[in-house]
Order: structure tokens, then sequence, then C-alpha cells
């Protein structure tokens, strides 16, 4: 099966470096998702690198954690639901998918410095919609141009973001009187 999307993988132009300097400090259990830059450039891996070095004992790992139970509880994850653990060692990176379930381990002392960034990949042939979906319903249409919609919007393209609106709601009107 051939891939959508080619092998042109770049660093995602807004990196983000974080510090967490409290004790106690800690990120809590999330998804990264999915960044879609346009309908023809999205990511779908986190990177996390490790600018410094924490000890063991004073925690502040990156935890890979089991998907929650429900979706729309909270998530307090137990030692149980942890799959593994990235300790804070200068130098080291975590990639992993964008919809892998993590968080960062409460830290007991210490510094952690870490940048965060995404893998972009490019499609080898431009988005076609009608290829893809043209022989689902309106309303189905309406749905998945919706989505591409506030994909776009949520990496801050609006420009291409109003056009797949316009697309969803003139697809499904019914989409506008929720």
């Amino acid at each position: 099966m051939k891939s959508l999307m080619s092998g042109n993988r770049s660093r995602e132009e807004q990196s983000r470096a974080d510090k967490c300097d409290c004790i106690g400090g800690k990120f809590s259990p999330h998804q990264d998702g999915r960044r879609l830059a346009s309908v023809d450039e999205q990511s779908f891996m986190t990177v996390n690198m490790y600018l410094n070095s924490v000890p063991l004992e004073m925690k502040g790992a990156t935890r890979i954690l089991k998907e929650p139970p429900s979706s729309t509880a909270r998530y307090s994850p137990t030692e149980d639901d942890v799959l593994g653990r990235v300790p804070l060692v200068l130098g080291t990176a975590a990639i992993f998918r964008d919809h892998l379930w993590h968080d960062g381990e409460e830290l007991l002392g210490g510094e952690k410095y870490l940048l965060r960034t995404d893998v972009k990949y490019t499609r080898d042939t431009p988005f076609n919609f009608d290829a893809m979906y043209g022989g689902m319903s309106d309303e189905e249409q309406g749905k998945k141009a919706l989505k591409i919609a506030e994909g776009l919007e949520d990496a801050g393209n609006s420009e291409e973001a109003v056009r797949w609106y316009k697309k969803a709601f003139r697809l499904y009107p019914e989409l506008g009187r929720g």
C-alpha cells in the first residue's frame, strides 16, 4: 500500500521550549494531536528533546500512558496505567505518534528543560476531497469538510480554514443550525 504522505519531513516551524523549575511541577495527561498546516501538509509525530539531566530520584520523566477509560472523564493515571518512562537525560529525545497519551511526571527537585516540536509530512500528490469523499452523502462530506476546517483553524491557517468552513456549510447547511 502506498503512503499518501511522502518522506518530505521537516521540523515544525514553531518549536516550543518548556521549563519546569518548581517543585511539584508536572504536565497533565494529554495527547499532542495532529497539526494540520494545510490539507497537503501535517504532522503525525512529536519530538521531545531533553536539554538537561535530572537525577532519577527527582522524577519528572515523560510517562507513556495507556488510553484513558473514557474520553469525557478527567484522566488521573495510576502506576498500572504507565507503559513506560523517558528519563530526563541531556541529549536524549523521545519521538512518538501525536495520538499517544503521555504526561510529565511530577518533578520533585531540580529543573527540567525540554524542546518540543513536530515532524511534518507533505503529500506526494495534492489532496482531492471529491476523490476521497465524493461517494459519501452531503451530510458526511459536510462533516468531513468541517473537521478539516477546524484542524486548519487550530493550526492558525485561518485563510484556508475559511474556505473549508464555507465548503462544509455549503455541503450540509444543517451544520450551521446547531
